[in-house]
């Protein structure tokens, strides 16, 4: 792996972030640039298994890289800035990512941003976190480069730059387990893979935001199937998978009903993985005594202001449980969220050969879940903790996949931006590699899944839209309103029917018949006196109100992951999207993919546009609009 540093006079930071990757058992490879060439470095002088592979078989050319090009694994820049121009193009940072995208993707690898920070001291970050330009030179730059991970490696106390080791730790650590999960064959490579169940208690679990989580589920499980990883004796074939999305959903809500959990593992055995056994689904669960996470959750012993550096607190090694029982209670007497009758904390969930399918457990905190970012005494409840801490360290996946928008580790208290040793997103993460699947449209909760959560952001599509139209009653209003608009000598006769249509469709709160009223509802048999002249302007404003809910755009339907939308979901997007101004047989054209071709004759025939098919033709026709404009004059 590459790690890029500035040219300096003091190579104690350098060496201080070499030695720590080689005690990790990676091999440094350092580059001291002076802060703008290093695209170049990348392009021309390393290069990866993936890129030479492209190279051999034809599909990429070779350009300016060297023969003797070093292959890395990883590509870690301690600078920040965007890689190409470094602090010199920061003003050129949008415009320069698809130069950087063009590098990057060559290699394949993983580029991670992590450095200390320039221009904020250590004691701000770990009261408020990063912020202001700090911010933007190690987050946003980075991240239109396609930078993951990123972790604050120190900052300033007085005039001087130090480093905390334990946070050179955990980049250390996360970069050996991206390296390591490349390197290890595929059917070998355990996954755990995290769905969401909020809320509680009313057939929620499985679901998220936008998206069809049993289908795309079974999109996932047939794709990584294909790609050989170790799925046990399920079926090959997106259609022997059918059905099979449902059964593990059910499965997974079976297990959460407080009888079955109480009795802890043992009743998650007996209660079997249902109809997804036909799959061959196992059940699998785990309990985590109160003990163990108190082990798992307690930093080394020797650790001391050598590992934590010049920060302006100095954890003990019990910081994070006394954190914890002081809002939970005693840990050997905890008998609340998710705990069984004998005090362990229970893991459940189901087993596809290699891959664990579990329900992220509930925060346990009532209300919005930002307050966790403020309210810093706050803690993860025990079982929330122990499923994190078991996936890392005794079930020891490789990858963890949050499945969909959105999970609730990235909320938990700690600094807003800028993860240190106890923000409790960095401890239930640890080095775990973090794939996020996430709606595309919500970048603004993605970055802090991004930033806070260690998230590797796969975005999928949203569903398509369409017109919401209006049900049968708004639809019977409406064809009122306009009997009264095409005749407005006919109110006094259907008074009573548009207020009772109003009432019944609960409109009036929406649209009052006094705008600046008390909110009281006018009854039908109130609607009669009335003054004609207000109750035509009340109509009007319900009219025009029909107007825009009708016309208004929705998400119609959920989508499957890996699957395109049909061609009557298509038709309908294209027709809400465009309106009257894209004729119908055109809408028809695009929508079976017929190709742009077809499209435009389509659009010329609706529009009655000649066919431009010689340059010839299109030089006769502006001669002769020139002549008639002339004869004109």
């Amino acid at each position: 792996m590459t790690v890029f540093h500035r040219c300096a006079p003091d190579m104690t930071n350098c060496n201080a972030v070499c030695s720590q990757m080689e005690a990790e058992g990676l091999i440094p490879v350092p580059v001291f640039i002076n802060g703008v060439e290093a695209h170049t470095v990348v392009r021309d002088q390393l290069t990866s298994e993936y890129e030479q592979s492209l190279i051999a078989s034809g599909e990429l050319p070779r350009g300016s890289l060297r023969k003797d090009a070093v292959k890395v694994d990883a590509l870690v820049s301690t600078i920040g800035f965007p890689l190409v121009g470094g602090p010199a193009g920061t003003m050129e940072g949008g415009r320069q990512a698809e130069v950087a995208k063009s590098i990057l993707s060559s290699m394949n690898v993983p580029y991670v941003v992590a450095a200390p920070l320039l221009i904020q001291d250590m004691a701000s970050w770990a009261e408020q976190g990063i912020q202001g330009l700090q911010s933007v030179v190690l987050y946003s730059l980075p991240e239109l480069d396609g930078a993951i991970d990123t972790v604050p490696l120190g900052g300033l106390v007085g005039d001087d730059i130090f480093l905390v080791p334990e946070r050179v730790t955990r980049l250390s650590s996360r970069v050996h387990k991206w390296v390591s999960l490349r390197r290890k064959p595929t059917s070998d490579r355990k996954l755990a893979l995290m769905l969401y169940g909020f809320p509680p208690g009313v057939g929620a679990t499985g679901t998220a935001a936008l998206l069809n989580v049993p289908k795309s589920l079974e999109q996932l499980l047939a794709a990584m199937q294909e790609a050989g990883y170790h799925l046990g004796p399920l079926p090959s074939g997106h259609d022997a998978l059918e059905g099979l999305g449902e059964a593990i959903l059910k499965t997974l809500k079976a297990q959460e009903e407080p009888r079955t959990f109480s009795r802890g593992a043992a009743g998650i055995t007996a209660l079997g993985a249902g109809e997804a056994e036909q799959w061959g689904v196992q059940p699998a669960a785990a309990e985590v005594t109160p003990q163990q996470l108190r082990e798992l959750l307690t930093f080394p012993a020797e650790w001391g202001p050598t590992e934590w550096g010049p920060i302006p607190y100095l954890p003990s090694e019990d910081f994070l449980v006394k954190r914890m029982e002081a809002q939970w209670g005693d840990l050997n007497s905890y008998r609340g969220i998710n705990s069984t009758m004998s005090g362990t904390l229970l893991v459940p969930g189901v087993q596809v050969g290699n891959l664990w399918i579990g329900v992220q457990p509930l925060l346990g905190v009532e209300g919005d879940p930002m307050r966790l970012l403020f309210e810093r005494d706050l803690t993860p409840h025990p079982q929330y903790a122990a499923t994190y801490k078991w996936l890392q360290e005794v079930y020891q996946a490789d990858a963890l996949l949050h499945f969909g928008m959105h999970g609730t580790v990235e909320w938990l208290p700690g600094a807003p931006l800028g993860n240190t040793g106890i923000s409790w997103s960095d401890v239930l993460l640890g080095a775990l590699p973090n794939v996020y699947l996430y709606a595309a449209n919500n970048p603004s909760e993605s970055i802090i899944a991004k930033r806070r959560g260690y998230g590797t952001i796969v975005s999928h599509n949203v569903p398509p839209y369409g017109r919401a139209g209006l049900y049968k009653q708004l639809s019977s209003l409406r064809d009122l309103l306009a009997d009264v608009r095409s005749d407005p000598t006919s109110v006094s006769s259907l008074k009573e029917a548009i207020a009772g249509n109003v009432q019944a469709a609960g409109l009036q709160a929406d649209c009052p018949l006094v705008e600046e009223g008390d909110g009281r509802e006018l009854s039908a048999e109130e609607a009669s006196q009335v003054p004609d002249e207000e109750f035509l302007a009340w109509c009007e404003r319900l009219f025009l109100y029909l107007q825009t809910l009708e016309n208004r755009l929705f998400s119609e339907g959920l989508h499957v992951l890996g699957a395109s939308p049909s061609q009557s979901q298509l038709a309908a997007y294209l027709s809400a999207y465009y309106g009257d101004a894209l004729p119908p047989a055109a809408v028809d054209v695009l929508a079976e993919g017929r190709g742009v071709e077809a499209a435009r004759s389509a659009l010329e025939a609706a529009y009655q546009m000649p066919a431009a098919s010689h340059p010839e033709s299109a030089t006769q026709q502006r001669q002769q609009q020139q002549q008639r404009q002339q004869q004109q004059h």
